[in-house]
């Protein structure tokens, strides 16, 4: 979902159905009283559109009238009621007249959705937008930018307006984690806490890191940046990156970065780098958890969907926003293990910054 190298090498062939997500448009359930509520904004990886978002709670009506079934992920996004879901520049949701889209396209995606994370999609065809038989636009991919941060602001205002003194939740996936992090440390918003799972660095440092380039020429990381810069006219390939946004992060802002010893996107080197900047910089309230088994896409969805989740519940309970009790206590032990020192992170898992660069 993050790396364009790989959606450009590969994941683009497939991304017409791998993801669904958005911004501008939302999801916005109005109350008589929200001060009592924990309300979410949720910000996808890239290409991403709101149909992803069944990876993270069973149930969520999107704003086209779609209906997203989520069958095999967690629930960390309370009810699937007061979420504003993200949508980034590079996704085009208007419905499609073209006979391929609409019928054949249709078909391939609901079976990829289906068996790749379990999700299905109920189609309102009344409707002129949709997420689920989205276009992506690559050439206004940003990748946690100037335009994608300006979209989740404007998502963000709007979220909050709806749900005016509700405990906010920002939760985000690869591109979307990055973005989140990015506005947080520039605008300092009103939140209660960020979930930011497999974010990145930088792209540098993804591109050197990533597990496809081990054994690669040695220009192939120049090549990689000029492929970027070629299929992506708003992306800056000298940044500014998560990274540099670090000294900016308010230093008591509860985050909780979540990372993979098997992600094959974003490796967990890129993520494990940034939790050391905060906390060298006393951002103690940052957390890092690192799962075994999980594939990009898969965090929520594969083998350490259990450790995931209930951490997850335990962090929100530690940050006195909604959770579930009983997840929450399952949590507990991996939550505990959460903040470790930049020196232990290092020494545990073999991280030299020198090569981090």
């Amino acid at each position: 979902e993050l790396d364009i190298i790989t959606y450009t090498m590969g994941y683009l062939s497939a991304v017409g159905w791998l993801s669904t997500f958005t911004l501008t448009e939302m999801m916005v359930i109005k109350t008589s009283n929200t001060h009592d509520i924990t309300s979410y904004v949720y910000s996808p990886g890239l290409f991403g559109s709101p149909v992803i978002i069944g990876r993270y709670c069973p149930y969520y009506v999107a704003v086209t009238g779609e209906e997203i079934h989520g069958t095999r992920g967690g629930n960390v996004l309370g009810d699937g009621n007061h979420i504003t879901a993200v949508v980034f520049p590079e996704v085009n949701i208007d419905r499609s007249t073209n006979w391929f889209r609409r019928n054949i396209y249709t078909v391939v995606a609901r079976k990829v959705f289906s068996s790749l994370f379990g999700i299905i999609v109920t189609e309102n065809e009344a409707s002129s937008k949709t997420f689920f038989n989205y276009l992506p636009e690559i050439g206004k991919a940003n990748i946690a930018q100037e335009a994608d941060i300006n979209a989740l602001r404007d998502s963000l205002k709007k979220h909050q307006e709806a749900y005016p003194g509700s405990k906010v939740v920002m939760y985000g996936d690869s591109r979307g984690a990055a973005t989140t992090f990015n506005l947080i440390a520039l605008d300092h918003p009103a939140i209660s806490c960020a979930v930011l799972e497999g974010i990145f660095d930088s792209i540098p440092h993804l591109i050197k890191h990533c597990w496809r380039w081990k054994t690669k020429h040695p220009n192939i990381e120049k090549m990689m940046h000029a492929l970027l810069a070629t299929c992506t006219h708003c992306y800056d390939a000298k940044g500014p990156f998560p990274i540099d946004y670090a000294d900016k992060m308010p230093v008591n802002m509860p985050l909780l970065l979540v990372t993979s010893l098997c992600d094959e996107i974003v490796p967990c080197q890129s993520t494990m780098r940034l939790y050391c900047r905060l906390q060298e910089r006393g951002c103690y309230n940052a957390r890092l958890l690192v799962l075994k088994d999980s594939s990009h896409k898969g965090y929520m969805i594969g083998k350490d969907r259990a450790i995931y989740e209930s951490c997850v519940h335990a962090f929100y309970r530690a940050c006195d926003v909604a959770y579930d009790a009983k997840l929450a206590d399952a949590g507990q032990v991996y939550l505990e293990q959460t903040q470790p020192t930049a020196a232990q992170v290092r020494e545990q898992y073999g991280l030299n910054i020198a090569c981090c660069q």
